[in-house]
């Protein structure tokens, strides 16, 4: 059978109309991160001492991976890196997809791959070849190097900007599906009024995460972005007012109540971000963003992929899921850690070293686009999908 969205019935019925579970949607979609984040701050708040430990370093290059914490890694790696490779075999599963895609599945790549292979070819070595490949990497960012320092920088502040988009337009998506799943369809009004929440927290993300960005030095960005920051309490508490006054408006038309569900994502985009300007200087606490983000996400890819199994064999048992996600999590170690691992530990080329990490950056930015595109929710195919294991009304 054709594992094309569009080929997916529903086929299998639940009493709960839900994606997974009510309570499991609740948890994955920022129940979980909100617990956790509630966790988060009572120990910030009680031990200041610890906290100072994660604090950034004046200078970006004495700035240290994240990795080095060990809770920060693991969870990128069984939840980070998995989700960014689930919409990759969302999107590439059939020429069909591709096709369909393909600024997502051929050009947005393509451009991206020829844009770092002129960084590579621009990469000025730095003149002590003898020191760790480690310093030659840091020295490349912490100076002019030319056109590859350009590019680098310039890459990752679009990852940072474009990540604040795609977390929360995803989250916008999510409102809308719950919303949906009980039979709620937002006016046009209301979805202004709700959406206008994850709006100001994508400007909440760019601005606090651009404010101390270890690659803008310059005074005139420092105290731009710092001056801005000082505004978005007040862009947050307007926007808070107006998606409570959204959800009313959508509860008086329909007279329906609003699933929990459906304002839980909105709800969590405003905790993670209150967050992040309690203690921005934090290093690796945008990750507390990050990580919550793939949770929502990855329970989106994998109903999709057991849906798309469920159609195919009703009796399928969760094996196979199971089993996906493992080889995710292998497939994310193997992309995202071990290429840099191999290059530090055995002191090899710095071309190489900047080449996985241009990767890194390449893959983040390729990912938010897609996205884009596949769960657009003009994407009526995908919908359908997601929600094939649901009863017709």
């Amino acid at each position: 059978m054709n594992n094309d969205p569009k080929t997916v019935s529903a086929s299998v019925k639940y009493a709960k109309p839900a994606i997974w579970h009510p309570v499991v949607d609740f948890l994955l979609v920022g129940g979980a991160s909100i617990i956790g984040g509630i966790v988060l701050i009572v120990w910030f708040t009680n031990n200041p001492e610890w906290v100072s430990g994660f604090v950034w370093g004046p200078r970006k290059d004495n700035v240290e991976n994240i990795n080095r914490f060990w809770l920060f890694w693991y969870l990128a790696l069984v939840i980070s890196y998995p989700h960014l490779l689930a919409s990759y075999r969302i999107l590439y599963r059939s020429k069909a997809q591709i096709a369909k895609f393909r600024w997502s599945g051929i050009y947005v790549p393509c451009i991206l791959l020829a844009v770092c292979i002129v960084s590579l070819i621009a990469l000025v070595v730095p003149a002590e070849t003898s020191q760790d490949v480690r310093l030659q990497y840091a020295s490349v960012l912490s100076t002019n190097s030319g056109l590859a320092t350009y590019i680098f920088v310039g890459l990752s502040l679009i990852n940072v900007v474009y990540l604040g988009w795609h977390y929360n337009l995803q989250g916008w998506r999510m409102t809308a599906t719950f919303a949906n799943v009980q039979g709620i369809q937002f006016s046009s009004r209301e979805q202004r009024m709700i959406k206008s929440g994850f709006l100001a927290m994508v400007l909440t993300h760019a601005v606090l995460l651009l404010a101390y960005s270890p690659y803008l030095d310059g005074e005139f960005f420092k105290k731009g972005f710092s001056t801005l920051t000082l505004w978005l309490p007040m862009v947050g508490g307007v926007a808070l007012i107006l998606g409570t006054l959204g959800f009313y408006s959508a509860y008086q038309r329909t007279g329906k109540r609003i699933p929990i569900n459906a304002i839980t994502p909105w709800a969590a985009s405003f905790f993670w971000y209150y967050i992040v300007m309690r203690w921005p200087a934090v290093l690796g606490i945008a990750v507390v963003v990050q990580v919550a983000h793939a949770l929502q996400y990855l329970s989106f890819t994998n109903r999709i992929e057991r849906n798309l199994q469920l159609a195919k064999n009703p009796r399928a048992n969760v094996f196979k899921p199971v089993l996906l996600m493992l080889v995710l999590i292998l497939c994310g170690y193997l992309v995202f850690e071990v290429p840099s691992q191999v290059v530090v530990k055995n002191n090899l080329s710095l071309h190489l070293l900047f080449a996985f990490q241009l990767l890194v950056l390449a893959v983040n930015i390729h990912h938010c686009f897609l996205d884009g595109e596949i769960w657009k929710q003009s994407n009526l195919e995908m919908q359908q999908t997601l929600l094939a294991h649901l009863e017709e009304r």
